[in-house]
């Protein structure tokens, strides 16, 4: 999102329809970091805004469920990741939400119907990686005998 938003910024000067639309948006904005200033400070916001400054459909409008599963995936992960609070109880609380009660492949999908939803409007082709996993391959997990799970239990 940030790449993109960029990209617009920089051309904001620009007579196309992205530029337009940000000088309407934005007003004059002489540095990037400056955008940090305004509501688009939050990732949520900045999907809100490029759909807008690209003349796409809101994603929250076409495709509810990925927005949902998008927003809970900033509420659980992203806050936990950016902003820690280092207390084991809250940290355990946390991670479990994520790992284990939060369905599996819930914050993949969220990353997909929101990427993929600038592809399909963009009308482009979606990247392979974004169809299945071209990276790592993952063997499965091996759960460790109970006392060795307590000596080396964090």
């Amino acid at each position: 999102m940030n790449y993109h938003l960029y990209q617009i910024w920089r051309r904001r000067a620009g007579a196309d329809l992205s530029a337009l639309r940000f000088r309407q948006r934005f007003g004059e904005v002489s540095r990037f970091d400056d955008l940090r200033l305004t509501d688009v400070r939050e990732l949520a916001e900045r999907v809100k805004a490029l759909c807008y400054l690209q003349g796409y459909a809101k994603v929250h409008e076409k495709n509810p469920r990925a927005w949902q599963d998008f927003k809970s995936l900033l509420r659980q992960a992203r806050h936990f990741l950016v902003h820690p609070v280092p207390d084991p109880g809250r940290f355990q609380t946390a991670l479990a939400t994520m790992l284990t009660k939060t369905p599996a492949g819930t914050y993949v999908r969220a990353a997909e119907g929101v990427i993929g939803h600038f592809h399909a409007e963009g009308r482009l082709a979606p990247p392979p990686w974004l169809q299945a996993n071209e990276i790592m391959q993952f063997g499965g997990v091996e759960l460790l005998p109970e006392r060795r799970r307590r000596r080396g239990a964090v």
